[in-house]
């Protein structure tokens, strides 16, 4: 509670059991009011990796190099936080599973080589704003199964796909395979 997490480095180096996960935070916690800033892992979660509940924090500027997730990956929930400026090559905010929601949060000007910008395969989005990502496709919200992901009373605008790349195709500047219940989609831009 009440912590900063900056400038953390999780290497994955074979032979050494060093997977390169979680370069601020790795496993099972419950994070409230803390700064996650400036972190780096190579393959999963540059800020945050696994099972975490995030709650009123900032998650900055944090990178995932070759992997998922370059503010949080597969966190059981982020609600009331800012993820912002984070870079992976899918979920360049946040990356989820088959649990795990984004809720009262904003997601900007983070970034994916591939799917999701601000967020990927998150099943639910809530009374969040996702702007300003960009990916190469599904820059705002992308989903891997339509059936499985929502997003209720969010406002997703300002999003592009960036260059095609080998990764992905450009599609859905805001959302690819979202359902969405209320809310307003603007602005976003599909290359």
């Amino acid at each position: 509670r009440n912590l900063a997490s900056t400038r953390g480095c999780a290497r994955a180096v074979a032979g050494h059991n060093l997977a390169g996960y979680g370069g601020g935070i790795s496993g099972y916690h419950f994070v409230t009011n803390c700064a996650i800033i400036g972190n780096k892992a190579d393959l999963r979660g540059g800020g945050a990796c696994h099972y975490t509940y995030l709650d009123g924090c900032r998650i900055l500027n944090n990178v995932c190099v070759s992997g998922d997730g370059g503010g949080a990956y597969k966190p059981n929930r982020v609600r009331n936080s800012i993820v912002k400026g984070n870079s992976a090559k899918h979920g360049g905010g946040v990356y989820g599973d088959s649990t795990g929601s984004v809720i009262d949060s904003v997601v900007s000007e983070n970034e994916a080589s591939g799917y999701g910008g601000g967020i990927c395969a998150v099943p639910t989005v809530s009374n969040s704003l996702v702007s300003l990502n960009v990916a190469a496709g599904g820059a705002g919200l992308f989903a891997w199964d339509l059936a499985q992901s929502k997003a209720y009373d969010s406002l997703i605008c300002s999003n592009r796909n960036g260059s095609v790349s080998a990764a992905a195709e450009s599609v859905g500047g805001g959302i690819n395979r979202y359902q969405v219940f209320g809310g307003a989609i603007f602005a976003n831009y599909a290359n």
